[in-house]
């Protein structure tokens, strides 16, 4: 059985509030050791005013604050914690790059290296073929996939376990209110 928290939960734990207040929903967790969680994005946050206002691109640094928040809750969610205040040390071993993912995962396949946890966020038209070949060549122990269709994420799913990958779950996102449009994040963990 899941443990949850909602908001007005997690803010008895976190000292965070508006507009920092970066974690919605813990949708599970084990105090001291680990945390999901959700922070609903929409667009009408305020720093799409400002960061790639045509785009609606949560900026890197406040997704690796909200990370850091859920993290915060497993924490903090022990009683020898509780009303103690968890800073955030840093992120070991996580790489970001603006290049062609196709190009790069291929390089970095082909140079043998490997990863703990990709995230694949591709086009409406799915993945490549050769970007799912080169990350089941990495063998990451995780997949996480955001997609803004069905269709070609579940293409891209059947040729992911046919590499050796389970989907574990999924969790619907609504970033566009009032339209036809929803994301979707899926977990996949490696099998084989």
């Amino acid at each position: 059985m899941a443990n949850e928290l909602n908001s007005n939960q997690i803010a008895q734990i976190l000292p965070h509030r508006f507009p920092f207040a970066l974690v919605d929903r813990i949708t599970d967790y084990e105090p001291g050791q680990w945390a999901k969680g959700r922070k609903c994005v929409s667009v009408n946050e305020q720093f799409f005013c400002g960061h790639f206002p045509q785009e609606h691109v949560m900026p890197g640094v406040l997704i690796l604050e909200a990370m850091a928040q859920v993290g915060a809750v497993a924490i903090l969610s022990l009683p020898e914690n509780q009303g103690k205040i968890a800073l955030f040390g840093g992120v070991k071993n996580a790489r970001f790059f603006a290049a062609d993912a196709t190009a790069w995962i291929r390089e970095a396949a082909d140079a043998g290296q490997k990863a703990d946890v990709v995230f694949m966020d591709p086009p409406r038209e799915g993945s490549t073929l050769a970007f799912i070949e080169s990350v089941a060549r990495m063998a990451p122990k995780r997949i996480v996939y955001v997609s803004c269709n069905p269709e070609t994420m579940a293409r891209d799913l059947a040729l992911l376990t046919q590499k050796g990958y389970r989907a574990e779950g999924f969790t619907p996102v609504d970033m566009f209110p009032h339209s036809a449009h929803c994301e979707v994040v899926g977990s996949l963990v490696r099998v084989k």
